[in-house]
């Protein structure tokens, strides 16, 4: 793996995660849209723990549990790599993958912020992957 690949694992997390929890927000519409029965409605129970409310109340469980453990693995990931950005040693480099992997800004608006042009970005956000690569030897994936 390299440094961008391992870098650029934030961004999955985050749209894993952001992707779980909008499934999550979908099944407490169902769920609460299934507890409420229209006023006369008679309800036809299960006797083998199929009905519809208890298979969507298992897998809201199941999603938030997944959403859970995801999220402690994304807050771990995180720190690690903040803190690793941090000790490198050029502050400019530090400045451009801060803001391109943990922020999420595009060349533009890194170069925008920097008084630079967008290939100066570009070049040295390339030098400071490099660096980055050389001084964690990045071996590890979290996904």
């Amino acid at each position: 793996m390299n440094a961008h690949e391992y870098l650029s694992q934030i961004k999955d997390f985050d749209i894993t995660i952001t992707n779980l929890q909008d499934e999550i927000d979908a099944l407490y519409k169902q769920a609460s849209g299934l507890s409420s029965p229209a006023f006369g409605e008679r309800v036809q129970t299960s006797t083998n723990g199929d009905s519809p409310q208890e298979k969507i109340l298992l897998k809201l469980e199941k999603h938030i549990l997944t959403y859970t453990n995801l999220k402690n693995r994304y807050l771990r990931l995180r720190k690690k790599i903040v803190d690793q950005i941090d000790n490198l040693d050029d502050w400019r480099y530090k400045r451009i993958l801060y803001l391109t992997y943990i922020k999420g800004w595009h060349t533009a608006e890194i170069a925008d912020e920097m008084n630079y042009v967008p290939e100066t970005v570009r070049r040295m956000r390339a030098e400071a992957r490099e660096m980055f690569q050389k001084k964690y030897l990045v071996t590890e994936c979290y996904t």
